[in-house]
């Protein structure tokens, strides 16, 4: 019994009665659901306790409270290794004085040797707070071993006194060297703002402050680019008159501005993908920027795009450059389309008349279209449709599309232009539950199919217009455009006139 002699006397008999119980339990038969089993929990606050050998075999151990006693570092390690399941408490040894491992605020004098490391100890905790500032290399091993807790401590700028608990600041008015405030400002971690004066600063200095304070909105002048200067609060920045020359540094540089919501660099210089980078860094923030479709320019927020037009946009979203060459959609292709991959606001198309596009592959970057044509394209594939469930309006006559299938998803369709293809089914037109205009003339379907659906169609949806002609009497869209409510909101999305109405 030497062994348990160095835990308390009351532990000690506990362990003994299991132990005498344990070796009288008859061998045969089953085990006394009664029969007392080691404890899973113990509680040892206070107890004097210095030596914890006896405990490294207690592995049914879930909760183990050591608080009060002389542990070390070293002791903990042991147990925590040999109790890998088990919450151990303890009061952990920071200098001279112990303090829960449960404890989420620390109040010390100084940092003191070995500080980074006991710190690991505490599980919880949140904030440290020293009444002497510690020296620069400390507190920055300690910002940078426990980046989410909280260092505090009294912090003097250009002579006034600044408690740890600060958390706005105005220096206007007060000279400051940016590199002495990134270590003074450690001290208050609870700073949520900066307010500078008129001072000029040098842009890397401001970028490197900014980066190492990202919590931390600093207001003061920012020399953007070499003609434009401009205060960092800000939630708008229009660069149209000015040229970005680096764009990877302008990036950095928008650190810079962390109220920024829209930002335009129609025109500045950028590529598509350095503009990309820019938007995918800053998600918080509108970029927008030209892009070129054949001829064409166009704004990366432009909400509709037609190749029929050919001149202006609504709001200057985008022109037409004629240039030299006479235009033709035969030289218009697919690959021209896939930059709308930049351009989120996207929701009316039309591609018509293009007739060696190839494929509309390029959808798949626009899936919240509302409004879209692909007639006159000699299409045979739609797949990509079947993920546009936004889609109210489909003109896609004239192509030699056999499998409607595809729109089976895109139950808000109301105005349907399936006119002149190969189509071998109209059973996905009877389950579009909002359609109010049905165009399949000359569309390949049998009579007996359209009857069909056409039968169908009227009995769900009494109020549908459906147009189905066999010999086709209608040329260039003469009925589907006028009273057709669709065509009228598309056309003007594309800022042009609708036909007939």
């Amino acid at each position: 019994m030497a062994k348990w002699a160095k835990l308390p006397i009351y532990f000690t008999l506990c362990l003994g009665a299991i132990l005498v119980l344990t070796a009288c339990t008859p061998k045969q038969g089953t085990v006394d659901p009664q029969e007392e089993q080691a404890p899973t929990t113990l509680d040892l606050r206070d107890k004097g306790l210095s030596d914890v050998t006896d405990l490294l075999d207690q592995t049914q151990l879930t909760s183990l409270d050591l608080r009060g006693n002389e542990i070390t570092a070293a002791d903990f390690d042991a147990l925590s290794a040999a109790l890998p399941n088990c919450e151990i408490l303890w009061s952990v040894p920071v200098g001279e004085t112990r303090y829960d491992s449960d404890t989420t605020a620390l109040t010390l004098e100084t940092a003191q040797a070995g500080l980074g490391d006991a710190l690991a100890y505490f599980p919880n905790l949140e904030s440290v707070q020293f009444a002497t500032a510690p020296d620069n290399a400390t507190a920055s091993d300690l910002a940078a071993r426990y980046p989410g807790v909280k260092l505090l401590w009294d912090v003097t700028i250009a002579g006034k006194t600044y408690a740890p608990d600060t958390e706005a600041l105005d220096l206007s008015g007060t000279a400051v060297d940016l590199a002495k405030l990134g270590d003074e400002l450690r001290g208050l971690a609870n700073l949520k703002s900066v307010v500078f004066g008129e001072d000029v600063f040098a842009l890397a200095d401001q970028i490197a402050l900014a980066n190492a304070y990202p919590k931390v909105a600093f207001v003061w002048n920012v020399q953007l680019l070499e003609d434009f200067a401009v205060r960092s609060d800000v939630t708008a920045l229009d660069l149209r008159k000015h040229i970005v020359p680096d764009a990877a540094a302008f990036s950095d540089s928008l650190v810079l501005f962390p109220n920024l919501q829209s930002l335009d660099m129609c025109g500045t210089g950028p590529s598509d993908e350095e503009m990309a980078a820019i938007r995918a860094r800053y998600p918080q923030v509108k970029v927008v920027w030209y892009i070129h479709i054949y001829n064409w320019v166009i704004r990366t927020d432009i909400k509709g795009f037609s190749t029929g037009n050919r001149s202006r946009f609504p709001d200057g979203a985008g022109r037409y450059e004629a240039g030299t060459a006479q235009f033709s959609y035969h030289r218009i292709h697919a690959e021209d389309f896939e930059v709308l991959k930049y351009c989120t606001d996207l929701i009316a198309l039309d591609v018509g008349h293009c007739t060696r596009l190839g494929n509309i592959d390029f959808l798949k970057y626009v899936p919240k279209l509302q409004y879209l044509d692909i007639a006159l394209c000699n299409l045979e594939d739609i797949s990509v449709l079947e993920n546009m469930h936004d889609l109210v309006y489909l003109q896609m006559m004239y192509n030699y599309i056999a499998d409607p299938s595809p729109i089976k998803n895109n139950t808000k369709l109301r105005y349907v232009n399936a006119s002149n293809n190969c189509l071998t089914s109209a059973d996905v037109f009877t389950t579009l539950p909002n359609l109010e205009r049905l165009w399949i003339n000359c569309s390949g379907l049998s009579d007996e199919q359209i009857a069909s659906a056409s039968a169908t169609l009227k009995e769900k949806l009494p109020n549908i217009v459906i147009k189905a002609s066999q010999d086709n009497p209608e040329y260039a869209m003469s009925a589907w455009c006028p009273g057709n409510e669709g065509y009228v909101q598309q056309q003007a999305i594309f800022g042009m006139r609708a036909k007939g109405n």
